[in-house]
């Protein structure tokens, strides 16, 4: 069995700091770590939040 080079606690770490940020209106800086982080669901659910989030800023008018 292999272990992995990166540690769950770090990957989960750099999820929250996503979240923080998304929750402070930091999107473009919520986008950069999201793509920092290794592990492909917990960045894929990352960025999820990132785009989500800009899509409730957003005003009604404009969407969809």
């Amino acid at each position: 069995m292999r272990t992995p080079s990166h540690s769950t606690e770090s990957c989960l770490q750099s999820y929250h700091r996503v979240s923080d940020l998304v929750q402070q209106g930091l999107a473009d800086e919520a986008r950069e770590a999201a793509l920092a982080i290794p592990v492909d669901h917990l960045r894929w659910r990352a960025l999820l939040l990132v785009n989500y989030s800009r899509e409730l800023r957003r005003p009604a008018a404009l969407r969809p």
